[in-house]
């Protein structure tokens, strides 16, 4: 029935409203409802937040018919920058002929969707939502903005508790609401968690170089729920405060909004990590 037509909001945002007739592009995920919840269909890969291979945005004119009828009525009047989950009955989808080979008769189907931008009916513009209307403070968003355009890549969380890992490139990446895990690997990343209860989590010297230019920058940590995890780092960490190094391996100290380690005993930093605005650092932040 269509009334078993279901939306669920994963991650919510305050970005422009779709409307029948705008060019609307989305990532995706489709699975079966068949108690196994069967993947016949993305562009997208929801768990590790990266595109499928050979696969782009899929674009369409919403309400034009150009996709199944649940998702025309499931999209309308939602707004740019949600994740939703979608559970649409057959005779919404493909009905009794369903899609062979991937899709048989009256199946009902299961989508991820993220409503990415759009051109608006009449408009030659295309629009995207701001980190603000993804619910990231206008402080941080600010920041973020400006940083985003030294990023080769970007990674935002669904609004669940996500596991966003970045590559080999500068990535920054943005938890948003949930207890996030970010992991931004080599290079200069910008983290973001959010929130909630986050970890930031290194597990190589290289992720993070005590050099201009080469630290990882985290906006917005939290003291109270917030924890950076160096276990992968030093079998024994000792949090010296703001102290210089003595020479002791595994001594972690904070000043000045730089978190530094030490992990082999030469009183040099081996790993060093912004955290802009945070003036206290205490070890009950630390996972070690």
């Amino acid at each position: 029935m269509a009334t078993d037509l279901a939306i669920n909001v994963l991650r919510a945002s305050k970005g422009p409203v779709v409307r029948a007739g705008d060019l609307l592009g989305v990532l995706y995920s489709g699975t079966l409802v068949n108690g196994e919840g069967t993947p016949f269909d993305a562009n997208y890969d929801f768990a590790d937040f990266a595109p499928v291979p050979s696969r782009s945005l899929f674009t369409f004119i919403l309400g034009s018919g150009q996709v199944i009828q649940g998702w025309d009525q499931a999209l309308a009047g939602r707004r740019l920058g949600e994740v939703l989950d979608l559970t649409i009955p057959a005779d919404l989808a493909y009905g009794n002929a369903g899609a062979p080979p991937s899709i048989p008769p009256d199946a009902p189907l299961r989508f991820r969707v993220e409503l990415v931008g759009a051109i608006p009916d009449g408009a030659s513009k295309a629009i995207y939502p701001s980190y603000q209307e993804l619910g990231v403070s206008k402080k941080i968003a600010a920041q973020a903005e400006k940083l985003a355009m030294k990023m080769d890549a970007r990674k935002i969380g669904a609004g669940t508790d996500d596991s966003l890992a970045g590559g080999e490139t500068k990535d920054l990446l943005i938890g948003l609401s949930g207890n996030d895990v970010l992991e931004g690997g080599a290079q200069a990343d910008v983290l973001i968690g959010g929130p909630g209860a986050n970890r930031y989590v290194y597990s190589a010297f290289t992720d993070s170089l005590p050099k201009r230019g080469k630290q990882d920058q985290i906006l917005g940590f939290q003291r109270s729920s917030d924890k950076v995890d160096l276990s992968a780092l030093s079998d024994a960490v000792v949090y010296i405060g703001k102290k210089p190094f003595s020479r002791e391996a595994g001594e972690v100290r904070f000043a000045a909004g730089s978190l530094q380690l030490d992990a082999d005993g030469n009183g040099r930093a081996d790993l060093e990590i912004l955290l802009p605005g945070v003036n206290r650092f205490s070890a009950s932040s630390l996972l070690f």
